[in-house]
C-alpha cells in the first residue's frame, strides 16, 4: 500500500483516537451559559438500566451535552447563523429587532421563563443603573411627584418591522400588542374570583415589564402601551377587586435596577417597588428595603438570550450577563412544594423562600425554586394572616415580601393544573378549607392579553 494511504489514515484516525481520549479524561462542564441550562451528568450503570434502553438514551444526552469544544462549535455554528438571521443595526441608536414572539411561551412555563429576565451598562441609551459590585439599599420613605420622576431617556423611533423581541444596547425586551378582547377576558375572569369567594378580599396586580421604559417611545404607546393596557383591565373588573398601581411606584425607580436586561422578569428590586404599591393598596406597612439581609449571585443570562441565542445580535446579552441581587425575608419562614393539592406530607418537598445559594445557570431560580404547582409558605409573622396568590413567574420574585405580613400563604401556578396529565385544583375548596383571608392575581401584560392563560385562570374555579 502507497504511504500516501498511510498517512491519510493516519490523518483521519488520530483526530478521532484524540478526540475520543480527550473526552474520556477531560473534566465535564455541568452548565452551559450560552444555553441557559445546566448540562446533563453521567449516567448511573446498571444492568436493569442497560436492558431496559434507558441508560443509553441518557448516556446519549450526556455526550452530546459534554463532548470537547462543544460551547466552542455552538459559537461558531451562531456565527455561522449570520447568513441567515442577519439584522442590520442602526448606527444612530443601536436597536436591533428580533424574532416576532406570541407570549405562548410565557404560558406554556418552563425554567427558563422561567418564565421571570439588571446594572451598569456603559452603552448608549440605557438608563442610570448602580453598581453591580454592590445591592440597592435606596429607602422609598418619600415618595415622588410628576416633576421629579427619572427622565425616561428612551432611544429614537427606528423603522423597524413589526416583532416583540427587541435589543437596545445590551438590553433586550418584550413587547406588548393590545388585545382587548383577551384582555376583557382576563378583567372577567379575576372579576369571578371575587365573585365565587365572598368574604374573600380578591387583588390584582398587573406589572408592567421592562419594554414600557426602556423601548422605543413607539414600542410603548398606542396599541402597545402598557399603562393604557393595565389601565383598561382594571377598569372592566368587578368594583370589589382591589387593583393595585404597581405601574406608578415603578415608573418613580426607572433609573434603578428594577429589570433585568438579559431576562424577561424584573429584579427582586423591581418586586420589591411593587410590593409597596401593594402595602398602600392593601393597607399594610411595607418593611423599609434597608431592613433586609443583602446577596447577589453574578453571571446570570436569562430568558432573553434562551429566546435569541440562535440569533447573532444575541452575543450582547451573553458577553454582559445581570447580576441578580436578593433580599433575605425579615421573618422566619419555611416552604413545601407540592404536586397537587391535597398537599400530602410524602409528596412535599422543601425549597426556599429565597435561596442564597444556588448552581443552576438560571438564577431566578432563587425565588420559591422557580415555578410549582403548589407551595406552602409557613411564617413568624404572628398576624393571624392567610394568602393566596396565584401567579406565573414574574410572582416568584414578589412572594417572598409578603411573609413579613402573613402567616400562612399558598403560591399556586394555573399553568401546572391545565391540560392533559396535569392535576386537578379547585381554588375554592382550598381557600375554603385553609381559611385563606386574601388572594392576590399578579400577572405580566403577556399573559394578561393570552387567551389561553385567562383559561388557566378559569380553570382554578370548578363549576359546582
Amino acid at each position: 500500500m502507497s504511504r500516501w494511504y498511510y498517512l491519510i489514515i493516519i490523518c483521519f484516525i488520530l483526530p478521532i483516537f484524540i478526540f475520543g481520549a480527550v473526552s474520556v479524561f477531560d473534566t465535564d462542564a455541568t452548565i452551559s451559559i450560552s444555553e441557559n441550562r445546566n448540562l446533563a451528568k453521567m449516567p448511573q450503570f446498571s444492568l436493569e438500566s442497560l436492558f431496559n434502553g434507558s441508560f443509553t438514551s441518557s448516556f446519549e444526552k450526556y455526550f452530546s451535552d459534554t463532548f470537547p469544544l462543544r460551547e466552542k462549535m455552538l459559537e461558531a455554528n451562531r456565527n455561522l447563523n449570520r447568513l441567515y438571521y442577519f439584522t442590520p443595526e442602526s448606527s444612530s441608536n443601536d436597536l436591533t429587532l428580533l424574532i416576532p414572539q406570541t407570549g405562548d411561551n410565557v404560558v406554556s412555563g418552563g425554567e427558563a421563563l422561567p418564565t421571570d429576565p439588571t446594572e451598569s451598562t456603559g452603552v448608549s441609551h440605557q438608563p442610570t443603573t448602580p453598581s453591580d459590585t454592590e445591592p440597592e439599599t435606596e429607602t422609598t420613605a418619600a415618595p415622588s411627584t410628576e416633576e421629579t420622576l427619572p427622565e425616561l431617556n428612551t432611544p429614537e423611533d427606528a423603522d423597524l418591522h413589526e416583532g416583540s423581541i427587541i435589543i437596545v444596547g445590551n438590553r433586550a425586551m418584550e413587547i406588548c400588542y393590545t388585545n382587548q378582547e383577551n384582555m376583557s377576558l382576563y378583567a372577567t375572569t379575576v372579576s369571578s374570583y371575587a365573585e365565587a369567594l365572598p368574604g374573600v378580599r380578591v387583588i390584582s396586580l398587573i406589572t408592567p415589564n421592562g419594554g414600557e421604559f426602556y423601548s422605543p417611545e413607539e414600542y410603548h404607546s398606542g396599541s402597545m402601551s402598557q399603562k393604557d393596557m393595565i389601565d383598561s383591565v382594571y377598569s372592566q373588573m368587578d368594583d370589589s377587586v382591589v387593583t393595585v398601581d404597581a405601574y406608578s411606584e415603578l415608573r418613580k425607580h426607572t433609573d434603578r435596577y428594577i429589570f433585568f436586561r438579559t431576562d424577561h422578569h424584573w429584579t427582586q428590586l423591581g418586586a420589591y417597588y411593587a410590593y409597596t404599591a401593594f402595602c398602600q393598596s392593601t393597607g399594610l406597612e411595607p418593611v423599609p428595603i434597608e431592613d433586609f439581609e443583602t446577596g447577589s449571585f453574578e453571571g446570570f443570562v436569562g430568558s432573553m438570550y434562551t429566546y435569541t441565542s440562535k440569533y447573532p445580535q444575541s452575543s450582547i446579552l451573553r458577553d454582559n450577563p445581570d447580576t441578580l441581587y436578593y433580599y433575605v425575608p425579615k421573618t422566619e419562614s419555611s416552604a413545601v412544594a407540592y404536586p397537587n393539592m391535597e398537599m400530602n406530607e410524602s409528596e412535599g418537598y422543601k425549597v426556599s423562600v429565597v435561596a442564597t445559594q444556588i448552581n443552576s445557570a438560571n438564577k431566578y431560580l432563587c425565588f420559591l425554586g422557580g415555578d410549582q404547582p403548589l407551595i406552602k409558605i409557613t411564617t413568624g409573622a404572628g398576624t393571624g394572616k392567610k394568602i393566596a396568590v396565584v401567579k406565573e413567574s414574574y410572582g416568584n420574585a414578589f412572594v417572598p415580601f409578603l411573609t413579613n405580613h402573613y402567616d400562612e400563604i399558598y403560591v399556586i401556578d394555573p399553568r401546572k393544573f391545565y391540560g392533559d396529565g396535569t392535576p386537578d385544583m379547585d381554588l375554592e375548596k382550598l381557600i375554603s378549607e385553609n381559611e385563606i383571608d386574601d388572594l392576590l392575581v399578579i400577572d405580566y401584560p403577556l399573559v394578561v392579553s393570552n387567551k389561553s392563560y385567562s383559561k388557566m385562570l378559569a380553570n382554578l374555579l370548578k363549576e359546582k
